[in-house]
């Protein structure tokens, strides 16, 4: 073991956080809904998010089915977003539609020059989806280097 380095520099990092609840997601894709939004200063920022969802099958009792799917992602997209689907099969034990909670997490780097808007924004494909809970967390960073 070599002898012990320097001490480095101390530092803080700004942290924020917003929540939001209860947002049936009515867009059809390419259109979105926001389902939680927040200012922030200008600066980088890592995003996360977390988001409970609830599908519900959609169709015709009898005659037609089709699975919950929607899309949720951070805006600004630089990403891209994630698929929620329910993947169950109507019909299971005498039920004709299924409902599930799906949980889902984002993550992204944003550098935002003169500070702006940054949100949770989710599509629907088919059936019904709602968000049940958004928080979107941001915590500054010094720089971002893409490789």
């Amino acid at each position: 073991q070599g002898p012990r380095g320097p001490a480095g520099t101390s530092a803080t990092a700004a942290g924020y956080e917003h929540v939001a609840s209860v947002t049936p997601v009515t867009s059809t894709f390419p259109a979105f809904d926001t389902v939680v939004t927040m200012h922030l200063p200008a600066g980088s920022y890592m995003l996360n998010a977390s988001i409970e969802a609830i599908l519900t099958d959609g169709g015709a009792p009898g005659v037609s089915h089709e699975n919950a799917d929607g899309l949720c992602q951070l805006s600004p997209s630089l990403v891209g977003g994630a698929h929620v689907q329910n993947p169950s099969v109507g019909g299971l034990a005498g039920a004709q539609f299924v409902q599930e909670i799906q949980h889902v997490s984002l993550g992204e780097l944003v550098s935002l020059p003169a500070g702006g808007d940054v949100a949770v924004t989710c599509s629907r494909f088919s059936g019904t989806f709602s968000v049940t809970h958004a928080q979107l967390d941001a915590v500054e960073v010094g720089s971002i280097t893409y490789p």
